[in-house]
């Protein structure tokens, strides 16, 4: 190239040999890389900051030879080659940002911290295209699922910023291990947040690095249904349905075996979780829930009631029997939770519900009769002459409350005057009995109210 060697240890050498990187001669720019190693004895700092000055020119092939003279005059892992190249990560110019993202895989150590501290702050910047380039840039300069570096994105994930908390879902999906347990916990913990939307992110984040089927995950997600806090427990229900699917039968146990949980809200909970993660009529979960109702405490069967209704259609034979049952239940609450939940598994004019409930109108407890009263309010198709016609039947019972339990459950069964639960009533009118006669205008007064 015709350089005076005597230069090389002149002050002022590096910024003319600098200077020729930019030469419109590709051959000149190429030679000026190799006697820049010569010339940089001299003052390699002032070398560094020439060169990398070179990063930010219009030419492409000049930004290219500036890199590989990076290459050749800093050592790899020299810190001030790190920190001149990761300054341009911002710069207004794509082009010279690319240039610095492939600068820093020539200048950086892979997995030296000072390299990655270098990069981590332009994921939080203010422009998305910067933030993208450190995105890029942090997956050229550390170590797949370094712990520290996988902490310092996931703690962006709470950032104010909602295009930051973005860009460090990108960056765990580069630098996290697919599956690992530690990056899993440090996400899983953002599910916790108070930010609605940071929650929301930190469920799309635990997509990128949790892997299907890992057992661990499921349950470091589904402790947190047990969180003291509504929209945590809620996150948690959709992150196990987004991020492993219906019918997964690890989540599916994770999340029944919390129906027997001591806390109200987690069984409420853990029934919306199972609702959303589970096939309907699925036999191995309608079974998990019917276990449930064996449970000794009243709160738990409530919550396996409420749980069958939203894992099972209409018509499922099972869920029907294991509802009824419960009209006769002691605890008022479950009786409750069983009128409720008889329309939601049976269809209207269901003959197996009609005849579970109709069967509990004589019943000796009072209060299993009116809940099989109000339940029928609740399946019967009104003025279905079958439905009619049992309920009918118990007018004539010998016991009075079951007589008053019939008069009122012809009415549910009945449409407004209907001709054939009047009829029915009126025949009870000529009983020798005065308690029968009684049902039958007690019925006949509430048909025609």
């Amino acid at each position: 190239m015709g350089i005076d060697p005597s230069l090389y240890d002149k002050a002022g050498a590096v910024q003319v040999v600098a200077a020729l990187l930019e030469h419109p001669s590709n051959a000149v720019r190429w030679d000026a890389v190799n006697e820049l190693a010569h010339v940089c004895r001299q003052d390699r700092e002032a070398a560094i900051a020439s060169v990398s000055l070179r990063l930010e020119n219009a030419d492409s092939e000049v930004r290219h030879v500036a890199i590989h003279a990076l290459a050749n005059i800093a050592e790899r892992g020299d810190q001030r080659a790190v920190v001149a190249v990761a300054k341009r990560l911002e710069h207004w110019n794509q082009n010279v940002r690319e240039a610095a993202v492939h600068g820093l895989s020539q200048v950086a150590v892979r997995g030296d911290p000072a390299a990655v501290d270098a990069v981590l702050p332009y994921l939080a910047h203010s422009d998305d295209a910067v933030r993208w380039s450190a995105v890029r840039a942090l997956a050229q300069v550390a170590h797949v699922n370094d712990q520290a570096t996988v902490s310092a994105v996931a703690q962006l994930l709470a950032h104010t910023e909602e295009g930051v908390r973005w860009a460090a879902i990108r960056a765990l999906a580069q630098v996290a291990q697919k599956g690992d347990r530690h990056t899993t916990a440090a996400v899983a913990r953002m599910l916790e947040n108070g930010d609605s939307n940071v929650r929301r992110l930190a469920t799309h984040a635990l997509a990128q690095v949790v892997e299907k089927g890992d057992s661990s995950a499921v349950e470091e997600i589904a402790s947190r249904l047990e969180h003291a806090d509504d929209g945590a427990r809620l996150t948690a229900a959709r992150a196990l349905a987004q991020i492993f699917g219906i019918g997964d039968g690890k989540v599916i146990s994770a999340v029944a075996a919390r129906l027997a949980h001591a806390d109200e809200h987690v069984r409420q909970a853990a029934a919306q979780a199972l609702e959303r993660v589970a096939t309907k009529d699925d036999e191995q979960v309608v079974s998990a829930v019917v276990a449930k109702l064996m449970h000794s405490n009243e709160d738990v069967k409530r919550a396996a009631i409420d749980s069958l209704a939203r894992v099972s259609s209409k018509g499922n034979q099972a869920a029907i029997a294991a509802v009824t049952m419960h009209l006769e239940h002691k605890d008022d609450h479950v009786k409750w939770a069983a009128i409720h939940a008889l329309p939601q598994v049976a269809e209207p004019g269901d003959k197996g519900a009609l005849a579970a409930t109709i069967e509990r109108l004589p019943h000796p407890d009072e209060e299993v009769r009116w809940a099989a009263v109000r339940a029928l309010g609740q399946v019967a198709q009104r003025g279905d002459v079958s439905a009619i016609d049992d309920v009918s039947a118990y007018l004539d019972h010998a016991d009075d409350g079951t007589r008053a339990a019939a008069a009122r459950a012809l009415v549910e069964v009945s449409t407004s005057h209907d001709a054939n639960a009047l009829l029915a009533a009126d025949k009870r009118l000529q009983h020798v009995d005065d308690g029968v006669r009684g049902a039958g205008v007690s019925a006949i007064n509430q048909l025609l109210c």
